[in-house]
């Protein structure tokens, strides 16, 4: 057994147990639907990080034993092989995002902030512009 393997095992092989996939950052409210949509799913998730927008669903690799060592080591695919022990969680329970969506509220409540912040920088730009126009008369 290698000794990346042996740390994996030592770490619960928390990098087995999910997959993301990247999104398309959302730009209105539908897009805000279908994000609602994604985490009405068991197990299914979105967050924002440096990365960007990402879906995440935890489910645990079929290839992964139960001594958290991994059954296609020798074999196992490139995202895997490149997956380095420094990039590990090391075995953090939590996962750390900007911005982490588990159910549809919390993409509402977030959606609504956005809008408010939206609706206060057009009111702002009015209010300064009837302010310039009454310096003008």
């Amino acid at each position: 057994m290698g000794g990346d393997m042996k740390k994996c095992q030592e770490c619960g092989a928390k990098c087995c147990k999910y997959v993301t996939i990247p999104l398309v950052p959302p730009e209105d409210d539908d897009d805000f639907d279908n994000f609602k949509w994604i985490v009405c799913h068991q197990g299914v998730s979105i967050f924002f990080d440096e990365s960007g927008w990402n879906v995440m669903v935890e489910t645990p690799c079929r290839y992964l034993k139960s001594d958290n060592s991994c059954g296609i080591y020798k074999n196992r695919p490139g995202v895997c092989r490149h997956y380095t022990y420094e990039d590990c969680a090391n075995g953090s329970d939590e996962f750390e995002f900007e911005i982490w969506f588990k159910s549809p509220e919390e993409i509402e409540t977030y959606q609504k902030q956005l809008n408010l912040k939206k609706k206060s920088k057009k009111e702002n730009k009015k209010k300064s512009k009837k302010k310039k126009n009454k310096e003008m008369n």
